[in-house]
């Protein structure tokens, strides 16, 4: 008892200590990322690890309440700015094409991937219900799908570059990862059982969809009334930070997906707001900050899978992603442009996976304790760690076959 007292009675200045640990890390990760423009995101999956079940068991992981109202407050904001990212106005940046090339990556993306999946999950972990892992598999599935504009972005803004394949890439990214946060909130609405509401009889899958979607639209419209004295970029964040929340609250207390209706605010604002969509485009700088508290919050949710086998379906998996991007990218850079040779390897301006694909996991994993929560964790978390490693070399690597980095470095 007496250990346990001491621990609780230290646990303000552990978790103060664990703060400035993560001050300190965002401070020397982004250091190796302006020389390098690698994201060393490991930094922070390993605090998480420090602070979790496995270490000095400080925050709260998925099942506890706590846990995971943070969890569904983070992943609302998140799916928000993936919305506000998806404007088919004339103002909203998507290369012509954008929409297409971005169904047809995702669709060929979570159907391969899931199939891919689902074979590998029944073949090396299969139980005496094998369709139990048809769910998993899509969840894996379209987490690999959800990639990261910003780090194209990054890595085209580093070396100069511009032109048709970095704009394309930028909206396959846009337009994937918004389709990945459908198909995650779809399949978990699906898999759920039956929704009951307090005085209300129990909802089935298609009427809870049916009640995102209408809750989503109705608050992107009341959004954009908050919005109509043309606020600065300061408040116009307070503003969809606040809303998120709010629209996260009730989706917590009706338990609807927040993911899908905060997606529908931010398409709602991001195509028939009067701001523009670069304004919009301004709430995007959270969402680097948004990834590093995700990737804590899965090391301190994360444990050691009891199976061995689930590393054989993370590695395998890891690979069949690599496939993914070249086979689904050569699909969607035809359907930019069949003659370019940029474009016939665009998926692999994909690699990085970022906030939308942790989200994803963490919001629809089941409890890690779970082969499956612990089987979503560990391939999400590993191979999103192990992605960041080479992603800014391998965006280099089209850009300068699309030959758009200058040959001479570019002015500061």
């Amino acid at each position: 008892m007496r250990p346990a007292n001491s621990m609780r009675e230290h646990t303000p200045h552990l978790l103060a200590i664990l703060g400035v640990a993560f001050v300190a890390a965002v401070v020397i990760t982004g250091i190796v990322r302006r020389r390098t423009l690698v994201e060393v995101g490991a930094v922070f999956a390993g605090l998480g690890m420090l602070a979790g079940p496995m270490g000095l068991d400080l925050l709260p992981v998925l099942g506890t309440e706590g846990g995971d109202l943070l969890v569904a407050a983070l992943s609302g904001w998140v799916a928000l700015e993936v919305g506000l990212g998806v404007s088919l106005r004339s103002d909203g940046g998507l290369a012509p094409g954008g929409l297409r090339a971005g169904v047809l990556y995702a669709t060929v993306g979570v159907i391969g991937l899931g199939v891919v999946a689902f074979g590998l999950l029944v073949g090396l972990l299969g139980t005496t219900d094998d369709s139990a892992w048809a769910y998993p598999a899509l969840v894996l599935a379209a987490a690999s799908v959800a990639a990261a504009p910003g780090a194209l972005k990054g890595v085209a803004a580093a070396h100069g570059a511009d032109g048709p394949v970095r704009t394309a890439g930028i909206s396959l990214a846009r337009v994937a990862r918004a389709l990945a946060v459908v198909v995650a909130a779809l399949s978990s609405a699906v898999a759920e059982p039956e929704l009951v509401i307090e005085s209300f009889r129990a909802l089935a899958p298609a009427e809870r969809i049916l009640g995102e979607v209408v809750i989503g639209v109705t608050f992107g419209f009341f959004a954009d009334v908050f919005l109509a004295d043309e606020p600065d970029d300061r408040r116009m964040v307070v503003i969809l930070v606040s809303l998120s929340l709010f629209a996260t609250g009730l989706c917590a207390h009706f338990g609807l997906s927040s993911m899908l209706v905060n997606l529908l605010i931010g398409g709602s604002l991001a195509n028939y707001g009067h701001l523009s969509a670069n304004r919009h485009r301004t709430a995007e700088a959270l969402e680097g900050p948004t990834r590093k508290v995700f990737l804590v919050l899965m090391g301190a949710a994360w444990l050691p899978p009891d199976d061995g086998m689930v590393w054989a379906v993370a590695a395998l998996l890891l690979a069949a992603r690599v496939s993914m991007l070249r086979i689904a990218g050569g699909v969607a850079g035809r359907a930019f442009d069949p003659t370019h040779a940029g474009f016939r390897i665009i998926g692999f301006t994909m690699v990085a996976q970022g906030a939308p694909a942790l989200a994803i996991a963490l919001t629809c994993a089941p409890a890690p304790q779970a082969l499956a929560g612990s089987v979503i964790l560990t391939v999400v978390l590993f191979s999103a760690l192990i992605n960041d490693l080479w992603a800014a070399f391998a965006a280099r690597l089209v850009l300068d076959e699309a030959g758009e980095i200058p040959t001479t470095p570019a002015e500061a």
